[in-house]
């Protein structure tokens, strides 16, 4: 039995372990991760995907015009005073003068009419066009949809990043913090053995307190870093996350950059693209519009008049009616309407030519710039680790010498001031880097999100 009791309480543990470990995985994300977290919970990204999908509905809207409608209507007319129609007299009495005319009323009081009518595209050239745009009119919404999903994946990226690279700023310091406060406690032992003065232990203390201070102020900032992110990601602030990737990972793949844009890789360019289409089948639709347009109707219904309510509503004397047709629409002149319409219509053809023009010669301008960026930032980031390493040379041997009683502590918290200005270098060109080859990519259209 106590074997059995004690065989229950590891396997309780076991499994409570077992759970913590998954519900610490479920919160630890690459940046890979936190990029398709936010391809579902992003707002921009939601916002988009529901114009795509109301574009989708706006395609079979515009198809079912070409379908049969059918509407009823119901008439109930009460009139307050009949219109007067005017007649010659003589027509009623032949001994009127010829030019006598006299006003007659010609209705009931009460008059109803129901009805339904049927109608049925026939041919309309606008139609035709109409649901080719209506094709384009999605693929321009769902070329949206691509930017803002690449344009929250760069945004998560950089997020991402920037609290990677304030984390390992954050421990560099905390082991530069580790380090002034092992020489504080030397300092002061040499201090109560009387081998160096009290200011010297000042001076470190003031040190040691500015670095603590510093640390406290990029804890904070780290975690507006990473709300930052989780707000890019559409993650509740509240929830935890802790990132997997490395810093050297990232790293690892970035040098030195010659490729060239691809435009059509870009979302942008797409988006153009089908901008230009749609201006051309508007432009095809202004021409197409001379053609005459045909449709057939049906209606069928029933009607009664009378002198009092209550024998308006005896719908047992209605009386039925229906009727067949065609209705041919033919467009004859419009005094230069269409001719201008025309006009604007090619110059909006025109004006997104010129835009695409432009976007290519832009998409070039940022390429390179991004390239040249990417590449400086590489050299200035090689020059501040080289300079980082020289640094952390010198603090260790101006402490050596000052541990041995041939330097000063003077010497010492000026190396160690130096290093920390390095260090703080070495990141700011390591998030250049970062940043700069993120920037690439994304001008290169190398960010594709599925």
């Amino acid at each position: 039995m106590k074997y059995q009791l004690r065989y229950i309480q590891l396997l309780i543990a076991g499994i409570a372990l077992i759970s913590l470990s998954a519900k610490g995985q479920e919160n630890s994300m690459s940046l890979d991760q936190c990029i398709q977290y936010a391809m579902k919970n992003s707002i921009p990204v939601k916002n988009a995907d529901l114009d795509y999908q109301s574009s989708k509905y706006k395609v079979k809207e515009t198809t079912a015009i070409g379908f049969p409608q059918i509407n009823g209507k119901v008439d109930f007319i009460y009139n307050l005073n009949i219109q007067k129609q005017f007649m010659p007299a003589n027509i009623f009495d032949p001994s009127a003068p010829e030019d006598l005319v006299i006003p007659i009323s010609f209705g009931l009081d009460y008059a109803n009419n129901a009805s339904i009518t049927a109608t049925q595209l026939i041919f309309d050239g606008s139609y035709i066009i109409g649901l080719k745009a209506a094709k384009t009119f999605t693929e321009f919404y769902r070329n949206i949809h691509s930017k803002s999903k690449t344009d929250v994946a760069v945004n998560v990226s950089k997020a991402y990043y920037f609290v990677l690279i304030t984390k390992d700023r954050l421990s560099q310091l905390i082991k530069n913090e580790k380090m002034l406060q092992q020489l504080f406690n030397d300092t002061k032992v040499l201090q109560n053995n009387g081998f160096v003065e009290s200011i010297d232990l000042k001076r470190i203390e003031i040190n040691v307190n500015n670095l603590n201070a510093e640390i406290q102020k990029l804890r904070s900032f780290e975690l507006i870093a990473l709300n930052m992110l989780k707000f890019q990601m559409g993650m509740p602030i509240k929830e935890s996350l802790e990132l997997s990737d490395k810093l050297v990972a990232a790293l690892a793949g970035i040098s030195k950059n010659e490729d060239d844009p691809v435009y059509s890789d870009r979302p942008e360019f797409k988006i153009l693209n089908t901008q230009i289409q749609l201006n051309e089948l508007n432009l095809q639709n202004e021409k197409i519009r001379i053609l005459p347009s045909l449709g057939a109707f049906y209606t069928m219904g029933a009607n009664y008049a009378a002198n009092s309510f209550s024998d308006a509503m005896s719908f047992s004397d209605y009386q039925d009616y229906s009727m067949l047709g065609f209705s041919l629409n033919v467009p004859i002149f419009s005094s230069g309407q269409r001719k201008f319409r025309i006009s604007q219509a090619k110059i909006s053809v025109e004006k997104s030519q010129n835009d695409l023009s432009m976007l290519k010669s832009n998409i070039d301008l940022e390429s390179i710039q991004s390239r040249n960026k990417l590449n400086n930032s590489l050299d200035i980031l090689a020059v501040r680790k080289e300079n980082m390493q020289l640094a952390e040379e010198v603090y260790n041997n101006t402490k050596l010498k000052y541990e041995q009683g041939v330097g000063s502590n003077f010497e010492v918290l000026s190396a160690q001031t130096d290093l920390k200005t390095a260090q703080t270098d070495y990141y700011a060109a390591l998030y250049d880097v970062i940043i700069a080859k993120i920037d690439l990519d994304n001008d290169n259209g190398n960010f594709k999100i599925e």
